[in-house]
């Protein structure tokens, strides 16, 4: 797991540098990168945890794609990328590779317009 995070974190910085805009909302970002996550969750489950041993699903509420994922954890995901990305902007911005962070909030932006 630890990898699968490792490896999550990298295609997170590179989707938040390469693929989104700076301007993008936050949300779509968390939405997207969570979207990430669960892809590469149900891959590494079906190569690594095929017998079960690393996590096992079986028995819990919201267990899908062949018990490799949750919906709980699904949620548990979405909360870590919603940390992720701000810490992981912030870590580029203090080693001087990208500019001070600045985002963008669809619910927010919509509520002042209300």
């Amino acid at each position: 797991m630890g990898l699968l995070a490792f490896i999550v974190g990298l295609i997170l910085s590179v989707i938040n540098d390469e693929i989104l805009e700076y301007n993008d909302y936050y949300e779509v970002q968390v939405l997207f990168g969570t979207l990430v996550c669960i892809l590469f969750e149900g891959l590494f489950g079906m190569i690594f945890n095929y017998d079960y041993q690393i996590w096992d699903y079986r028995n819990t509420f919201g267990s899908f794609f062949n018990n490799q994922l949750n919906l709980i954890f699904c949620g548990a995901w979405m909360l870590i990328t919603a940390f992720g990305i701000p810490l992981l902007d912030w870590v580029q911005y203090k080693l001087k590779l990208a500019p001070k962070p600045y985002y963008r909030f669809w619910i927010l932006e919509t509520l002042k317009k209300h």
